[in-house]
């Protein structure tokens, strides 16, 4: 009787230490897994980050590139500077509009090609403008310089609840608010007849998004680049102010 206890005490000891063991293997059977799974899954997310990494390297690359002049960018460049140097404009004027001149087919292209206007081609026309206030302020301009900043200010203002609706591009607002004070310094009335320049080419523009909008399948997708409306009204309007309206 008792060597029958102590063997079935055995036996039960047995059961108790196989269950552990079979619950030990199935845990590490579980973090086996999981160390496989870890593993295939780990090469999966490097190669997804390295396409992520090379597509921002790719993206800055060509935007970088995209800055740069081309031929192109050049000869409209020049074409413009002989257009102002032709123009009756006033030395801050001049200044203003040359600026812009030099930059306008950088920005046209850009924005046909990436839809987006490059700070750094703003920027140049953002010093033009400046230039040309100070120079209207040293010779005796302020009240005009004053104008034109005053002009700039409330353009800037009014573009920004477009641009936080998605309806006026950031790059888009920027020029137009420093195109202003180039325009004002050009002519007095060059500001009006950019309005209704930008108006009439707006409408026409609007016209061909709606079109191709109903011919796309996505629409959402459909972005039509603004820039090039607001460069062809600006020096519709400057041409027009200082020929037709100058004269008048």
């Amino acid at each position: 009787m008792t060597t029958t206890g102590h063997e079935g005490g055995r036996d039960e000891r047995s059961r108790h230490e196989g269950g552990r063991d079979g619950l030990g293997a199935a845990e590490r059977d579980r973090d086996e897994r999981g160390r496989e799974g870890d593993e295939a899954g780990e090469p999966g997310e490097s190669r997804a980050r390295d396409e992520d990494e090379r597509g921002e390297q790719h993206s800055a690359l060509r935007s970088s590139r995209s800055s740069r002049p081309t031929r192109i960018d050049v000869v409209v460049g020049l074409a413009l500077v002989g257009l102002v140097a032709v123009l009756d404009l006033s030395s801050p004027g001049t200044v203003a509009a040359s600026a812009l001149a030099v930059v306008t087919g950088a920005l046209v292209r850009v924005d046909i090609a990436e839809r987006r206007l490059p700070n750094v081609l703003v920027l140049v026309v953002l010093v033009g403008a400046a230039a040309g206030v100070a120079l209207a302020v040293g010779t005796g301009g302020g009240v005009s310089a004053a104008w034109a900043c005053l002009l700039g200010l409330v353009v800037l203002v009014a573009c920004v609840p477009l641009v936080h609706t998605g309806g006026l591009g950031a790059g888009d607002a920027k020029l137009a608010s420093v195109g202003v004070v180039a325009a004002a310094l050009a002519s007095p009335s060059a500001p009006l007849a950019w309005l209704l320049a930008v108006a009439l080419l707006g409408g026409v523009h609007g016209t061909a998004a709606v079109a191709v909008r109903r011919r796309d399948t996505s629409p959402a997708r459909v972005a039509i680049p603004f820039g090039p409306v607001l460069l062809a009204g600006w020096w519709l309007a400057v041409v027009a102010a200082s020929t037709v309206l100058g004269s008048s």
